[in-house]
């Protein structure tokens, strides 16, 4: 469901306690899906991203993903799980 929507950006080499790191960004405008700051490439480049404490994955351009928010919830059960709302993220294309 998510395979060509969502792009990981893992540090693959040390960063030597850099606060960025460089990674490949095909043509298009990609969304940072952790602070909603978009990555705009007018062709394939590489971009320069901030080390984070969390994982950087990026929305595909024109791409369209489920979300729920689950930070002030608990989900304790299949059902806790089917209450809470459920949003759609768009990034235009």
């Amino acid at each position: 469901m998510f395979a060509g929507s969502i792009k990981v950006s893992p540090i693959m080499n040390a960063t030597n306690n850099s606060p960025n790191f460089q990674s490949y960004f095909p043509k298009g405008n990609w969304v940072n899906l952790a602070d909603w700051s978009e990555v705009i490439t007018g062709q394939d480049s590489v971009a320069t991203l901030k080390v984070r404490d969390t994982v950087n994955a990026h929305l595909a351009p024109g791409a369209l993903i489920p979300f729920q928010n689950n930070t002030n919830m608990k989900f304790m059960t299949t059902v806790d799980v089917l209450a809470a709302p459920i949003s759609l993220i768009a990034n235009r294309d």
